[in-house]
């Protein structure tokens, strides 16, 4: 079927636009994808995010009759894994309390920025699971994946990567 880019494009505006109306600390990934921060409004406060979702769920498909997933996290890569989880037309909440009973069982290749190549690199030093990535000494993540990239896999399933960060660097 032939893709009408102007249509989706519009459509793509909309839902930003709608999206925007609840927070101004907004990241747009894409045409269809983007992380908002409402921390400032809810804290960490689980049922009230899952509440916003809902009516912003809400509000997006009333307005343009399109369906759409979102995942709650506490940082973005999760909130990413939490979206994937349940799409299409998903909500899902990865927190604080359940991560790692939810994420650590998880193959590797579900955290965004691992594609085939990492992904063999990372096997080859027998990571596999997001639970092993986790116990990974960062020191060998940037070795295998580069500076940048090493250090977001570190992140992964830390609340606070810059207070993780600064006390696991001589690991």
């Amino acid at each position: 079927i032939p893709i009408d880019l102007q249509y989706y494009k519009e459509i793509s505006n909309k839902i930003m636009n709608i999206i925007c109306s609840f927070s101004p600390f907004i990241e747009i990934r894409g045409v269809d994808e983007c992380y908002l921060d409402v921390t400032f409004l809810l804290g960490h406060n689980s049922e009230y995010s899952i509440n916003l979702a809902k009516t912003i769920k809400k509000t997006i498909k009333d307005q343009t009759g399109i369906s759409s997933s979102i995942g709650i996290s506490f940082n973005k890569i999760l909130a990413k894994i939490a979206s994937d989880y349940k799409k299409p037309d998903g909500l899902f909440l990865i927190d604080i309390n359940n991560y790692k009973e939810i994420v650590y069982p998880f193959a590797i290749d579900k955290v965004p920025g691992i594609g085939p190549k990492t992904r063999k690199k990372l096997n080859d030093i027998k990571i596999t699971t997001i639970e092993e990535l986790v116990n990974a000494k960062i020191d060998n993540l940037i070795k295998i994946c580069g500076r940048k990239l090493g250090y977001k896999l570190a992140s992964i399933c830390h609340p606070d990567f810059s207070r993780w960060q600064t006390n696991n660097l001589k690991q």
